[in-house]
């Protein structure tokens, strides 16, 4: 069970930007009207359920550009002469 705080909570301005994208793939994909509210329970179920998937992913993803960019700082490194 996931605890209060690891829930993915989405601001009211991000929620009025998604509504209307969900709302337009439903009813392309679905030929279902779904209202708002409808729409924004399945978006937080969404979340739910997939939230930490894409949040891991995108850790992940970055990680991988950070090691890469990382190991590029060691081509500036300057050998050292022996005295």
């Amino acid at each position: 069970m996931k605890k209060k705080e690891d829930k993915i909570k989405l601001s009211k301005e991000q929620m009025k930007t998604l509504v209307p994208m969900f709302s337009e793939y439903i009813s392309e994909n679905f030929e279902i009207e779904a209202g708002n509210l409808q729409v924004e329970l399945l978006i937080e179920f969404f979340l739910e359920k997939a939230g930490s998937y894409c949040y891991n992913k995108a850790v992940e993803d970055c990680m991988e550009y950070m090691a890469a960019r990382t190991e590029d700082m060691f081509i500036l490194l300057k050998e050292e002469k022996l005295k």
